[in-house]
């Protein structure tokens, strides 16, 4: 990643993933480059952590099991706590399904699995340009 955080001030980031390998091999990739993260492997948990902690960016899997990320996403904008928090959404099932429901929904940005590291970070950089710290 091009702009790294501090390491005096880390940037706290949700990453929300049913899948294990997925979710280990990007909070593995995160924690290197300094973020502080927090790991969620389904909806409740990540809405519940996301409630706790107030990161500045949560990493949704859309497709998760006890809450989907679309509803994670809603909840998160409805509540005055939670609504700044960037939202960048992962999906494995289209673009089509990710671009329709990004406005609709609540997300910042989405990615199609499988993406590579240098889109993730370059969509990252984006949203974090754009938020407040946190």
């Amino acid at each position: 990643m091009s702009s790294q955080p501090a390491p005096s001030d880390p940037i706290s980031i949700l990453v929300a993933e049913d899948e294990d390998t997925v979710r280990e091999a990007l909070c593995l990739h995160l924690r290197a480059s300094g973020y502080e993260v927090y790991e969620a492997i389904d909806g409740e948990e990540a809405l519940a952590l996301a409630q706790s902690v107030l990161p500045r960016l949560a990493i949704l899997d859309i497709t998760m099991p006890k809450m989907n990320g679309w509803e994670v996403a809603r909840r998160l904008r409805k509540a005055s706590e939670t609504s700044a928090i960037k939202l960048l959404m992962l999906s494995g099932i289209g673009h089509d399904v990710l671009s329709a429901g990004l406005p609709v929904l609540g997300g910042d940005l989405g990615l199609d699995k499988p993406y590579e590291l240098d889109e993730l970070e370059e969509a990252m950089e984006s949203l974090l340009a754009n938020s407040k710290p946190g």
